[in-house]
Formats: C-alpha cells, structure tokens, sequence
C-alpha cells in the first residue's frame, strides 16, 4: 500500500510514543539476560477500511499469550458482546431509535498496568527505522 500504509504505520507509532506515552525505547544490551528472555514479540497489521478505500489503518500489537498470566488479575478484553450489540440494534429497529457509532482513537492505551512489573517488547528493524524517520 505505498505510503498510505508507511503513514499510518507512523501515526500508529506517533500515539504511543508521543500521544499516550504507553513505552520508552530501549536497547535489548541494556537488559538483564532475564528480561531479554521475557521480550514478547510484536507485529503490524495493515487494514484497508472500507469506508474510504484509500484510508489504510496500522495497528501495533505485542503477543500477549506470551506474557505471563500470573501478573494479572484479569486478562480478558473489555469488548462487548457481539449478543449484547444484536440485542440493542433489535430494540433500536423495533422502536425506530437513531443509532450512531464511535471510536475512541487508541482507547486500549488507556489501560492501566499497576504490576509494577515492566513489559518489553521486541519491534522489527521497519518498525524500528520508521520509530527513528
């Protein structure tokens, strides 16, 4: 996707580095050989959104199935309920509601991690290049 996808990339890199300041880069020789075992891996995905076709979306995620379980209290997703949302697009159409959709940009970057245990992920050498662009 060209420089549409490299845009996004960055703006995607731009809200955690600069908006929300959810991690601080550092160089894997400065961790200790256990934290350096610890690094979860990341992985860009692209998607075409089909509102605008030309509109690409980046979205930076860590494997959390490699974190270690026992840090949290609760490790599922705060997402609703694909019953939930039927069950009130049902009431709406039944009693001729208006209904409209949001997103709230990078709204999973507002977690709160209180474990005092610090996660380091590994990015790749083009998501590392783009961090520096």
């Amino acid at each position: 996707h060209g420089a549409a996808a490299e845009d996004a990339m960055v703006a995607e890199i731009f809200q955690m580095v600069e908006d929300k300041e959810v991690w601080t880069p550092v160089h894997e020789h400065e961790l200790t050989p256990g934290e350096r075992r610890a690094i979860i891996r990341s992985s860009m995905f692209l998607n075409k959104k089909n509102e605008t076709p030309t509109r690409i979306k980046a979205r930076l995620v860590a494997g959390g199935n490699q974190q270690d379980k026992t840090l949290y209290e609760d490790v599922s997703s705060p997402t609703a309920a694909t019953a939930s949302i039927m069950a009130i697009a049902a009431i709406a159409a039944k009693e001729g509601r208006h209904v409209r959709t949001m997103d709230v940009g990078g709204a999973f970057l507002n977690a709160k991690m209180d474990t005092g245990v610090t996660v380091h992920v590994r990015l790749s050498g083009y998501v590392a290049a783009l961090i520096l662009k």
